[in-house]
């Protein structure tokens, strides 16, 4: 809330100068005799020769400055990174999922009542009187969790144009000459799975914003389930998808070890490729209970808590990448 401007505050004027005139300075003299005289202020002189008074005007605290030139910096990088596609897609993921984790707790959390109970338990207290139904509200609630399904249908939205880029990729693997023929046919496969994934999703999700017809959807994959398991195949699709991750991650460090590539390289070139390939396979170890969770119906017992983390910790990775490059 801003605050309002004080405007019945008193005005401060300046004291009149005294008369220069003789007789305006006589009749003044006699007419002001009876007035109290103001005590001059320490340090003045009559005939102002005196050291005057210095007013110190308050400097900015240094703490308040660091806290603004901080402030001002990282939202300049933040302007950066929005400004990306990566960028922005990172932000929001890590985002969306923070607040996921933040809701959990939220709902999860105790609440004073049962902090005050405990407390005085542990210190050989009675109980206070405590209201009826503030220990265990019977419907927690936390704006936390509307903001971030909010910011989850924001990014499906926004994945809607998600195929295209995966046309690109297919096309670029059928134009490949693969030496390894596993290999070929595991990275198609992942493709195929993005692919299939993408578009039920998609399917989904404007089904759901009633930009297709449901009776369409219904009848054209009946056999799938209609709407209401639309996108339970489609995250069946995303575990195959990552499936096919943990493949192709196993099958090229086989090859780099099989063909003494991996030998042939120095440390330093050895650090890197270590380093690529077991971020891959953390953010791929990251995404897999999630998918797991989503394409069984009913889950398999991860709560908002648990899935937030799952994709806080797979996110990561790239919007740290995405922020160091807005230096």
């Amino acid at each position: 809330m801003s605050a309002e401007t004080n405007t019945t505050a008193p005005v401060t004027t300046d004291p009149a100068l005294p008369p220069t005139d003789s007789t305006t300075s006589s009749s003044t003299k006699s007419s002001t005799s009876n007035l109290p005289i103001t005590p001059e202020m320490p340090g003045s002189e009559k005939g102002g020769s005196g050291p005057k008074r210095q007013i110190d005007i308050p400097r900015v605290p240094t703490d308040l400055k660091s806290l603004l030139n901080t402030t001002d910096t990282t939202l300049t990088r933040l302007n950066k990174l929005l400004k990306t596609p990566g960028g922005l897609a990172s932000f929001l993921s890590t985002t969306n999922y923070l607040l996921y984790i933040l809701a959990h707790l939220h709902l999860t959390a105790p609440t004073r009542a049962q902090l005050l109970i405990k407390l005085n338990s542990y210190l050989g207290r009675s109980i206070p009187k405590i209201a009826p139904g503030a220990v265990s509200p019977t419907t927690p609630s936390t704006p936390l969790l509307p903001l971030a399904l909010t910011l989850g249908d924001l990014r499906t939205t926004l994945r809607l144009t998600g195929l295209i880029p995966l046309y690109v990729l297919l096309k670029s693997l059928i134009k490949s000459n693969e030496p390894d023929t596993l290999s070929y046919t595991i990275k198609l496969a992942q493709c195929a799975s993005y692919i299939t994934f993408q578009a039920l999703e998609n399917i989904s999700h404007l089904t759901n914003k009633t930009v297709i017809n449901a009776n369409w959807t219904n009848a054209r994959f009946s056999r799938l389930g209609g709407t209401t398991k639309m996108m339970t195949w489609s995250c069946r699709a995303w575990l195959c998808g990552i499936t096919c991750d943990f493949l192709r991650l196993f099958r090229e460090a086989q090859l780099a070890r099989q063909n003494g590539t991996y030998e042939r390289m120095n440390e330093e070139e050895k650090r890197n490729v270590d380093k690529k390939w077991w971020s891959e396979f953390f953010v791929a170890t990251s995404w897999y209970p999630m998918a797991i969770h989503y394409s069984v119906e009913g889950g398999v017992g991860l709560n908002l808590g648990m899935v937030g983390a799952c994709g806080f910790l797979a996110n990561l990775g790239n919007f740290l990448k995405a922020w160091e490059g807005t230096k």
